[in-house]
């Protein structure tokens, strides 16, 4: 009897510090989750002339881009399988 009963409060000691242990773990990863960066914006230049146009084009065609994103590369529904997947490609 006094064996089990030991064994009853070890148990229940080891039960509350692993309760303990995810509780603190929780916290931190919330923590680090909920964490915000201030990053300083720049700005991007996009080249509009007709040969930069072209190379892009060019690059879609040639990498397979329009494969998953459309001709116009607009992006679209891309896999639609209810119960496994529904991933979208993105407008680009």
């Amino acid at each position: 009897m006094r064996l089990l009963r030991w064994v009853g409060i070890v148990a229940g000691s080891l039960l509350g510090l692993m309760i303990i242990c995810l509780g603190i773990v929780y916290a931190l990863s919330q923590r680090r989750i909920s964490r915000h960066y201030d990053v300083a914006a720049h700005e991007i230049r996009v080249p509009t002339d007709s040969a930069s146009l072209a190379w892009g084009a060019h690059v879609a065609e040639t990498r397979g881009c329009t494969g998953c994103h459309t001709a116009t590369l607009a992006g679209e529904t891309f896999i639609d399988v209810p119960p496994f997947a529904r991933l979208y490609t993105a407008n680009l």
